[in-house]
């Protein structure tokens, strides 16, 4: 209901710029063409937004190709094992077990994006995969709460 208010107030503007650039008065006209130069420097700077932000995801994509964000899963695994030894240090088996989990789920994940890079995934996989990384942090974060309680 509300798309189709939208659709019939644009059709009726464009109506109304239309006919009073070529039936208008001189006010009326000079009034339209101007709609129409900010209608058009406002598409050309959402096409240059989209140009922009289209680059940025062709770079980007080249640099998790070569291995850009390789390292983060590393460095992951380090805090992970830097957390385990606080774990029991503060002799908390619970918390031991719990970082030994997300490590495990870890290894899962980068394995499985070192074996099929995610361009090669279909819109499913691309789903379960983020959701899979969404969890992790998840759980994560409610690890390093439990750790900070515990200190």
């Amino acid at each position: 209901m509300i798309r189709s208010l939208i659709k019939f107030g644009l059709l009726l503007v464009v109506l109304v710029v239309g006919y009073n650039l070529f039936f208008g008065t001189e006010e009326e006209k000079a009034q339209s063409k101007e709609i129409i130069s900010k209608g058009r420097s406002v598409l050309t700077e959402v096409f240059d937004f989209g140009k922009s932000a289209v680059n940025l995801l062709k770079t980007e994509k080249g640099k998790f190709d070569e291995g850009k964000y390789d390292g983060d899963l590393d460095k992951l695994g380090d805090i992970f094992d830097k957390w385990k030894d606080k774990a029991e240090d503060l002799q908390d088996s619970d918390l031991v077990d719990k970082i030994v989990d997300l490590e495990r789920t870890r290894l899962s994940l980068q394995q499985e994006m070192e074996e099929s890079r995610p361009e090669g995934y279909d819109q499913k996989e691309q789903s379960k995969l983020k959701e899979d990384w969404e969890k992790l942090l998840f759980e994560t974060e409610t690890v390093m709460k439990d750790m900070d309680k515990k200190k």
